[in-house]
């Protein structure tokens, strides 16, 4: 079971199986770039589980806010891959897998890298700062009990 702190560069949580069947079966967008999304992920070294629950978190995977519009899997102010901004501020993508690709960027480079933020509860005052609106307590709980829900699901399904 993932930890309540855990490090977001760090072994997958879930199987790439249940990454596809969550965006699978939440109808996601983002779901025909499933297979791009987890190499991304396998690329970068980003835990699959964790960069999915802040999907949800964000978006309920790409089906709800600005990020229907703007396939921006983080909801990102800016970044390398974007193509616009939207008034509010937000990054526009092409693809899911540019917003993704941005996130796993300002995760490790930004915050894990220059910072020193490599675990969730690190990261998140600033990712999602109070300031705007967000708790990011709360956050850190939906991200580690969505992660521990999938991680029961696969152990009762026989994945590991």
């Amino acid at each position: 079971m993932i930890d309540d702190n855990p490090l977001i560069f760090a072994p997958h949580s879930i199987t790439a199986a249940t990454f596809r069947r969550i965006l699978r079966s939440a109808r996601s967008p983002a779901f025909l770039e499933t297979e791009m999304l987890l190499a991304v992920l396998d690329d970068r070294g980003a835990d699959r589980g964790i960069a999915l629950a802040f999907f949800a978190k964000e978006s309920s995977y790409g089906l709800r806010g600005v990020a229907v519009r703007t396939r921006n899997w983080g909801n990102l102010r800016r970044g390398k891959r974007m193509i616009a901004q939207t008034p509010h501020p937000f990054a526009v993508y092409a693809r899911w897998v540019d917003g993704l690709n941005d996130w796993c960027e300002l995760l490790k480079e930004h915050y894990c890298k220059r910072s020193g933020l490599c675990r969730l509860r690190q990261i998140l005052p600033r990712y999602a700062p109070s300031s705007d609106g967000n708790n990011p307590e709360r956050y850190a709980d939906f991200v580690v009990a969505l992660v521990r829900r999938w991680q029961r699901e696969e152990q009762r399904d026989g994945h590991h």
